[in-house]
């Protein structure tokens, strides 16, 4: 099949290649080209092996994105909702969940500063996108073993 490239003002500027009847194909015989599908690719010098554009890494962008995941109050308000979990599971009395929340919450907190932010750092700034969920999940598969001892001895 003869491949075709149309180009607008923007897109031909950046050198982005549209294949037009691959999009005609998909939407069936005669259907013309859908806009939803149409096959945009990037000039071969500015993409990485899986066919994606290389983005220059912001580090602004990566460092708003660790404060908020790491260091804002969803750390206490996790930490705090676990101890108190764990306390309802284990019949514990209201008095020894305070203490538990009280005693164990800030080491439990520090341990996770001591892995997430790491985590992330890494996550946003070296593996790929389409990698992130699989080595985040890894991370916290490690980090649920560490909250299970952390469990059995609150």
């Amino acid at each position: 099949m003869k491949k075709r490239t149309s180009s607008n003002a923007g897109a031909g500027a950046a050198g982005i290649d549209i294949d037009i009847e691959k999009a005609a194909a998909a939407g069936g015989a005669g259907a013309g080209p859908n806009p939803s599908i149409i096959s945009i690719s990037p000039p071969s010098g500015l993409s990485t092996p899986s066919g994606r554009p290389r983005r220059k890494l912001n580090w602004h962008n990566t460092l708003t994105k660790w404060f908020i995941d790491c260091i804002t109050l969803g750390a206490l308000f996790n930490t705090v909702a676990f101890f108190v979990l764990m306390g309802l599971l284990k019949n514990q009395s209201p008095g020894q969940i305070v203490a538990n929340v009280r005693d164990q919450t800030m080491p439990l907190i520090l341990a996770g500063y001591k892995v997430w932010p790491f985590a992330s750092i890494v996550s946003f700034s070296v593996i790929p996108v389409e990698k992130r969920v699989v080595f985040l999940n890894f991370v916290g598969l490690l980090w649920g073993i560490y909250m299970s001892l952390i469990a059995e001895r609150v």
